[in-house]
């Protein structure tokens, strides 16, 4: 019974150490397949990432390809939009060539169909004479024919009339001799008046020259002027419109200009910039326009001046303006205002001496030539602008009438304006005072910079080495670069076309960029 009961116990026991182990083994089982689910897991998930990350790095690698393309592709738009920008422009061009030849084809064939007409005229002119010539000669062979036909007294009243008409001529004759008896006798007394007023009027005259000497304190300075690479000399040129000439003559340096208000810029200029020491391109330019604003001033001083000379009162301020500019002007080697001043002189003694209104007699001759004051004036009617100018200041009619009349050609004169009219003449004619050649020669420089200043762009034109070079300054906002050489050609033919000069003149153009900025 024992035993049973000790084996029952022994068998429960390893019953229950069975089953215990069994449920530890399954419970470590189980722990070892969650942790290799676990592991599993993880190995998944880092498969997954390094999926989205290869995904990620394939579609950035897709992107930056495309942007590539695009870039080329974008790059070689441009290239072709600039190759088609070219060609326009080069088509562009060459229609402005076309078009500047087919306007002078044009110019030829209206000249040459105006050549034609005045051909067809005097054509015409000379039929006209041709039968006029034959009308008279059959007229004279009539009457030659009549004269042989006529009876006595026909023929003794032909005579008659033609001793009347030789009576007739004798004492037309007579009359001519007696009335140039009285014409020699006025024109000695004329020529004594004459004579009396140029006594009392005698002034000095000197021939107007194009360059003006200045005076160095030392030869050292002429480096200093000059600056690197000679960009002193050339912005003071291109500010001034003067050409500055530095050679091997001791302390001396030229300026060189067909206008004599410019060399007074330029001259003034280079003083102050010797005297201040500081010599540069923005210095240059600073002071000429210093020194222009000053000379409108010195101008309007010179103008009163002449005024307070001649005893002339009550001009207009532009007119005192406008008889300073006279003083940086001349005409054919004469300084005008120096000129306007004789006659003003001669004209006042003449009106005394004929009991006139000197003071207004004066006042003419001071303004005759005041129409030469005024920029871009023509030679030839230089006598209306100054009429035009005084009658819009407020003068009166006679002193008009005495500036409008002194043309060659003109019409009746009054007296005023005869007696400002014979002073001129007088003040013109002496011996050394006019010359012909240098006053053709200004005006012919004066007309190659006003045709320049017409075109599109240029900011100022001037006339250097005596008329052989114009150099032009144009905007750099209105004209490109590529532009320059068409404006170099265009302003050559302009002026091959329209005016008449000597030898050959190099057109230079010029076009600066500058940038501006001010620090505060």
């Amino acid at each position: 019974m024992p035993f049973l009961i000790t084996l029952s116990v022994s068998l429960l026991a390893l019953g229950l150490g069975i089953y215990v182990g069994f449920r530890l083994a399954m419970r470590g089982a189980n722990s070892h397949y969650q942790l290799r689910l676990r592991e599993a897991e993880e190995v998944l998930r880092g498969a997954r990432g390094e999926a989205e990350t290869l995904a990620h790095e394939a579609r950035l690698e897709a992107e930056e390809s495309l942007a590539r393309e695009l870039e080329k592709l974008e790059e070689r738009k441009q290239q072709r939009e600039e190759q088609l920008k070219e060609r326009e422009n080069q088509l562009r061009e060459k229609e402005l060539t076309v078009e500047k030849k087919r306007e002078h084809l044009n110019a030829r064939e209206l000249d040459i169909k105006h050549r034609d007409q005045l051909v067809e005229q005097q054509t015409e002119r000379l039929e006209k004479a041709r039968k006029r010539a034959e009308e008279i000669v059959e007229q004279q062979n009539e009457k030659l024919e009549s004269i042989a036909r006529l009876s006595t007294e026909e023929a003794r009243a032909q005579l008659f009339h033609n001793l009347e008409h030789k009576v007739q001529s004798e004492a037309a004759q007579h009359f001519n001799e007696i009335r140039e008896q009285a014409r020699l006798y006025a024109s000695q007394e004329a020529r004594r008046i004459l004579v009396n007023a140029m006594e009392r009027t005698a002034v000095e005259h000197s021939a107007q020259s194009t360059v003006t000497v200045f005076e160095l304190p030392s030869d050292e300075i002429k480096g200093r002027i000059i600056g690197r690479e000679g960009r002193n000399i050339r912005s003071f040129e291109a500010v001034t419109g003067v050409e500055l000439l530095v050679d091997d003559t001791p302390r001396t340096v030229l300026l060189s200009s067909f206008d004599p208000l410019r060399r007074e810029i330029a001259r003034i200029t280079l003083a102050s910039l010797i005297n201040d020491g500081r010599i540069h391109p923005a210095r240059i330019e600073e002071v000429v326009e210093r020194v222009r604003e000053d000379m409108a001033q010195n101008i309007l001083q010179i103008g009163e001046q002449a005024m307070l000379d001649l005893g002339v009162h009550g001009l207009h301020q532009d007119l005192i303006r406008h008889l300073g500019m006279l003083s940086f002007k001349n005409t054919q080697g004469q300084n005008l205002l120096a000129h306007s001043k004789e006659v003003a002189s001669i004209a006042g003694i003449l009106a005394a001496e004929l009991q006139v209104d000197s003071r207004r007699v004066r006042r003419a001759g001071l303004l005759h030539d005041i129409g030469r004051a005024v920029d871009g004036y023509a030679e030839l009617d230089s006598c209306h602008v100054g009429a035009d100018l005084v009658r819009k200041f407020g003068e009166k009619a006679d002193i008009e009438d005495a500036i409008r009349f002194q043309e060659a050609d003109a019409g009746t004169r009054s007296l005023i304006a005869t007696l400002v009219h014979v002073a001129n003449k007088v003040s013109i004619s002496r011996p050394g005072i006019r010359g012909e050649d240098m006053g053709r020669y200004i005006q012919r420089l004066t007309q190659i910079e006003e045709v320049a200043r017409n075109f599109n762009g240029v900011e100022s034109a001037c006339v250097l080495q005596a008329g052989r070079e114009l150099r032009v300054v144009v905007s750099p906002a209105e004209v490109p670069e590529d532009q320059l050489d068409l404006l170099a050609t265009e302003l050559a033919e302009d002026i091959q076309r329209r005016i008449i000069y000597p030898g050959q003149i190099r057109v230079t153009v010029v076009r600066e960029y500058r940038s501006l900025g001010v620090a505060k």
